[in-house]
């Protein structure tokens, strides 16, 4: 029985992946910058070519790194780490380690007063007003949950043709805001505060 199947130790490739994250994540380096040659890499992990190679192709598959036959591998899109030192990751590419293809479907984009409870979690009149956006998520095709997000209407935002694009991809506004360099200070379910 594999270390993965029995839940004790992650595999080497699990393994390998996580260290190619972590030593992308410090922001040592930047988008587009070319990674070294595979057995360097290999050797700084410790890690057969063979292992290193599949976690790259996982890397790949989220867009954190782009491999160009006869280029090289490159640094591909970062996730910025919060406040905390932490690197939040967005939820598709969770959901696609997982094996599930997350979308949106029914998606509305609207400016409405906060109400009681949004605006209180924000800090703001509930008559003021802010983006609100609904939609229903789903995994591999089906229904998984309706999401209801505020936000703080000091967040510049981009148009609502890019926001609704990224939710169509299954993306939640917080990946929106973290691939836009938002600094995520605190979060919970139902409200976000950035800086």
């Amino acid at each position: 029985m594999s270390d993965t199947a029995t839940g004790n130790r992650l595999s080497l490739v699990d393994a390998a992946e996580q260290a190619l994250r972590d030593w992308l994540a410090p922001g040592l380096h930047r988008e587009g910058d070319r990674l070294p040659p595979e057995q360097e890499v290999a050797a700084m992990l410790g890690v057969s070519r063979g292992t290193l190679r599949a976690a790259l192709q996982r890397l790949e598959e989220t867009g954190e790194i782009v491999r160009h036959q006869g280029s090289g591998t490159f640094v591909g899109r970062m996730e910025a780490p919060t406040t905390f030192g932490e690197r939040l990751e967005a939820y598709p590419s969770v959901a696609l380690r997982r094996g599930l293809r997350v979308s949106a479907a029914e998606i509305k984009i609207e400016q409405r007063a906060l109400g009681g409870k949004a605006a209180e979690a924000l800090g703001l009149d509930k008559s003021v007003a802010a983006t609100t956006i609904s939609y229903a998520l789903m995994a591999n095709g089906d229904p998984a949950a309706v999401v209801f997000e505020v936000l703080h209407p000091g967040i510049d935002l981009p148009g609502d043709g890019h926001l609704r694009a990224s939710v169509e991809r299954g993306e939640m506004v917080l990946d929106v805001l973290i691939g836009l360099g938002v600094t995520v200070v605190f979060a919970r379910t139902g409200s976000a505060r950035c800086s």
